[in-house]
């Protein structure tokens, strides 16, 4: 006897399990704690994706991390504060945004001559 479903039901039930599916895999990111850190800029790839020493602690970013350049440019030398997930060993920007150098303990120009990483 072969089953007869209408469009809407088969329609609905492919709905249902795309949702479960996204709340499934999208679960562990919402229940992932943000950190978050001031910090001098040692080193930085010169686009945003790559490897970036930030208070000599080494941070990872992709394509998805979000810079913010208010008051200027993130560069080698400046005060930046670095919202980040810990992920084992691995710390993930998920967002650098630049902020005052006091935040960061006072004057930040010795630090100017931080190297890029390319």
């Amino acid at each position: 006897m072969r089953c007869k479903m209408s469009s809407f039901k088969v329609i609905s039930t492919i709905l249902i399990l795309i949702a479960a599916l996204f709340t499934l895999f999208a679960l562990p990111v919402h229940l992932t704690q943000l950190s978050q850190k001031a910090g001098v800029v040692q080193s930085h790839p010169t686009d945003v994706a790559g490897v970036w020493r930030i208070d000599n602690q080494t941070f990872y970013a992709t394509t998805l991390t979000e810079v913010t350049q208010l008051g200027g440019e993130v560069t080698g030398g400046v005060c930046v504060q670095v919202q980040y997930i810990e992920n084992g060993q691995t710390l993930l920007i998920n967002k650098v945004q630049r902020t005052a150098p006091s935040v960061c303990g006072g004057d930040t120009a010795a630090l100017e001559q931080a190297t890029v990483i390319r």
